[in-house]
C-alpha cells in the first residue's frame, strides 16, 4: 500500500529545494500537503507543509500568490511566542512548488482529543484557552488576523510536567489585516464550524474575529459540540450569521462550568464584533477572573495594561489604537489589531528566490558599550566622557527649546532627495578616487526608498498596512507609487504618495490643532522693532468758496448811472 501512495504523490522520497528529504506524508489540506522530512545537512526532523499551485486556483497562480507568499511566511519566521509552532524555514522548490519547514510536534491535535474525550473538564479548558490567547496575541501585535482557529489548528503536547501545552498551528498563509474575508481564488478563509460571522460577509475583520472563533472553540470543548451543528455548510454560515446559540448549560445540563466561565464564553460569540472582546488581552483578564484554577505561565499570557508582547516577560496587546466598551467609537480593524509600537519587519524582508525579489531594510544591530569599570584597560579619560555629555545635553536641551516648526517649515514641499555620491574637489592629478561614477541601469525589481519624517518615530502605513516607524525603507517595486499615511501623537496625520526610485523623502508633521478651536499662530521670536514717531498730518486747507453772484440793484429812475 506505501508503494501505491509513492507512486501516486510525487513528494514522497524527494528532496525539495536540494535540502529537505521528504520521508512520510502526515496530513492533506485544501491547498497542499504535510510531510515528515528531514533537513539536510543537518539531520534535522521537521515538518514541511508543501503548497502546489496545480491544486489552486488559476487566479492564485502567478507573481502576486508568490510575492504574498514570501511576505506572510517571514512575518510568521518572527513569531516567537512558546505557544506558536516554530517556522524554521521557506523558500520555493520549484515554479509551482512553495514549502514551509515548521518544527515537527508529535503531540495530538484538539479536534482528536474532543473526538475521544469531550466534553473537557473546564480547569483544563482554561489552561488551553488562555495559552490560546497568548500566541495569537502577539499575532495580533504585529497586524496579523489567524481567521482560521479551530481544533485540528491547536496542538496539545506533553512539556515537562505539563500534558497539555498548547501550540497554534497554520500560521503559514494567515492574511494582514487589510485582506477581505475571501482568498484570491474565491474559497472562503475560514471554517464553517467556527468562523465569525464578518467573515461570511467579508465585511472589516480585526482582532474580534479571533476572538469569535475561539470562543466558538471553547464552547464545542465544554459542551461536547460546536455552537451550530449542520451538514449544510450553508446552514451553518446562516447560524453564525442570524442564529444565538445555546447557552452552555442548556447543551450540557451536568456541565461543571462555573457561570462565570460560561458567560464568558458567550460573550465571544456575540454577533455584533463591539459586543465581544476587543483583545486577547481583554479576554485573558476575563478568563482569570472566573473561579476555576489556572496554572498557565504568566510569562506567556497577554495583559491588557502592558504596552508589547515578548517571550518569558509579561505581554499583550493593548495599546493607544485599541479603544475599550463605551469610550469611543469602534475603531477600524488595523487600529483593534493593536498595531502601535512594532517594528517594521513585514514588508521589510529579504527574499531571494527565483522570479521574487523583494529589497531589505537596513537592519538596527544593537552594539553592547563595554564597561569602564570592570575593564581598566578600555577607561575613557573622565575628560572626555564629560565633553560627550555635555555635548547631550546642549543637543537635548536644543531640541526642547527650538519649539514647534514654523509656518515655513510646514509650508516645505516634500522633496525628493536622490542618493548621489559625494562631490570630490579636483585634483591636477589623475586619480581613481576623483573620477565621478558612472550610472549605470539597474535590472533590479524593487527600487527602495528612504523615509524620514519630523518627528521621528512617526507610524508609517499604506492603507491598513503597518509599515513601522519612521525612518524606514519601503520595497516599492520599479514603476510604482505607494500612498502612506503618516501619523504621530500630537501631530496632525498627513497622506504623501512615494513613487519608486526617489532615493530619500523627507517630510514634516504639522502639530495637531485643538477642536473646536481657531489654529493658533505658531509662536516665533519677535523681532526687534523701533518705535515709530508719530508724525501730525499737514492742515488741511478748505478749498476757496465759490464768488458769491449779486444781482444788479434796481433803480427807479432812468437816469445815466454814470453820469455825475
Amino acid at each position: 500500500m506505501s508503494a501505491s501512495v509513492g507512486r501516486r504523490d510525487p513528494f514522497l522520497g524527494a528532496v525539495l529545494d536540494g535540502k529537505y528529504e521528504v520521508v512520510a506524508a502526515i496530513a492533506r489540506g485544501g491547498m497542499g500537503r504535510v510531510y515528515r522530512a528531514v533537513q539536510r545537512p543537518l539531520g534535522r526532523e521537521v515538518a514541511l507543509k508543501v503548497l502546489d499551485l496545480d491544486q489552486l486556483d488559476a487566479k492564485a497562480k502567478g507573481s502576486d500568490f508568490s510575492r504574498r507568499f514570501f511576505l506572510e511566511a517571514a512575518a510568521c519566521a518572527k513569531l516567537h511566542h512558546p505557544n506558536t509552532v516554530v517556522v524554521y524555514d521557506y523558500g520555493q522548490a520549484t515554479e509551482d512548488v512553495f514549502y514551509i519547514a515548521m518544527e515537527l510536534l508529535d503531540g495530538r491535535t484538539l479536534d482528536h482529543v474532543l473526538q475521544a474525550e469531550a466534553p473537557l473538564d473546564p480547569v483544563r479548558v482554561k489552561h488551553i484557552a488562555l495559552q490560546i490567547c497568548g500566541s495569537i496575541a502577539e499575532a495580533h501585535e504585529r497586524g496579523m488576523i489567524h481567521r482560521d482557529l479551530k481544533p485540528s489548528n491547536v496542538m496539545l503536547n506533553v512539556r515537562g510536567a505539563d500534558p497539555d501545552f498548547v501550540k497554534v498551528l497554520d500560521f503559514g498563509l494567515v492574511k494582514q489585516a487589510d485582506d477581505v474575508g475571501l482568498t484570491q481564488s474565491g474559497a472562503l478563509l475560514g471554517t464553517p464550524r467556527y468562523i465569525a460571522p464578518e467573515q461570511i460577509g467579508s465585511s472589516d475583520v480585526g482582532p474580534e474575529s479571533d476572538v469569535y472563533s475561539l470562543g466558538a472553540c471553547l464552547y464545542h470543548c465544554l459542551t461536547g459540540r460546536p455552537p451550530f451543528e449542520s451538514e449544510s455548510k450553508f446552514v451553518l454560515l446562516a447560524s453564525h450569521m442570524n442564529v444565538e446559540p445555546p447557552a452552555i448549560h442548556e447543551v450540557y445540563s451536568e456541565s461543571p462550568t462555573s457561570p462565570e466561565l460560561a458567560a464568558v464564553i458567550m460573550r465571544c460569540l456575540r454577533k455584533d464584533p463591539a459586543m465581544r472582546y476587543r483583545s486577547m488581552g481583554e479576554l485573558v483578564d476575563a478568563l482569570l477572573a472566573t473561579p476555576e484554577p489556572s496554572s498557565a505561565g504568566r510569562s506567556s499570557l497577554p495583559t491588557s495594561s502592558s504596552p508589547g508582547i515578548s517571550s518569558g516577560i509579561s505581554s499583550g496587546i493593548s495599546s493607544p489604537g485599541i479603544s475599550r466598551p463605551g469610550t469611543s467609537k469602534a475603531p477600524s480593524a488595523l487600529e483593534r489589531s493593536g498595531v502601535q509600537r512594532s517594528s517594521p519587519d513585514v514588508l521589510a524582508t529579504s527574499v531571494q528566490r527565483p522570479g521574487v525579489s523583494l529589497a531589505q531594510a537596513p537592519t538596527m544591530a544593537a552594539s553592547s558599550t563595554p564597561s569602564l569599570v570592570d575593564d581598566p584597560k578600555r577607561a575613557v579619560p573622565v575628560a572626555l566622557v564629560a565633553v560627550l555629555l555635555g555635548a547631550l545635553v546642549v543637543i537635548g536641551g536644543w531640541w526642547l527649546l527650538r519649539g514647534p516648526a514654523t509656518p515655513e517649515m510646514r509650508a516645505t514641499p516634500i522633496v525628493s532627495t536622490p542618493v548621489s555620491p559625494t562631490p570630490v574637489a579636483p585634483t591636477t592629478s589623475a586619480s581613481p578616487t576623483t573620477t565621478p561614477p558612472t550610472t549605470t541601469p539597474t535590472t533590479a525589481t524593487n527600487d527602495p526608498v528612504r523615509l524620514v519624517v519630523e518627528p521621528p518615530g512617526a507610524r508609517v502605513r499604506r492603507a491598513d498596512v503597518d509599515l513601522g516607524d519612521a525612518p524606514l525603507t519601503l520595497p516599492i517595486p520599479s514603476g510604482e507609487s505607494w500612498t502612506l499615511r503618516v501619523a504621530a501623537d500630537g501631530y496632525e496625520p498627513r497622506d504623501v504618495t512615494v513613487l519608486a526610485g526617489q532615493g530619500e523623502v523627507r517630510l514634516s508633521l504639522e502639530r495637531e490643532r485643538s477642536v473646536g478651536r481657531r489654529p493658533r499662530p505658531v509662536a516665533t521670536e519677535p523681532e526687534p522693532t523701533t518705535p515709530t514717531p508719530v508724525v501730525a498730518p499737514p492742515p488741511v486747507e478748505p478749498p476757496p468758496a465759490p464768488p458769491v453772484m449779486r444781482e444788479p440793484s434796481v433803480r427807479t429812475d432812468n437816469r445815466d448811472p454814470w453820469a455825475r
